[in-house]
C-alpha cells in the first residue's frame, strides 16, 4: 500500500517545519502548536536530523 502512515506525515511535517525555520526549533515548535520538549522528544524518537 502507498498509503502514508500517521508517522510517516507526522515526519514529514515536522522536517518541513523545522526547514521552512532554519532548524530553529523553538519556532518549530510553535508553529507547530507543541512544546519545544515534545518536539525534542519526536525528534530522537524519529531520529529527525
Amino acid at each position: 500500500s502507498s498509503a502514508l502512515t500517521l508517522k510517516d506525515i507526522e515526519v514529514r511535517h515536522i522536517k518541513a517545519t523545522l526547514s521552512s525555520v532554519a532548524g530553529n526549533r523553538t519556532k518549530a515548535a510553535n508553529i507547530l502548536g507543541i512544546a519545544r520538549s515534545t518536539l525534542n522528544e519526536k525528534i530522537k524518537a524519529y531520529n529527525i536530523s
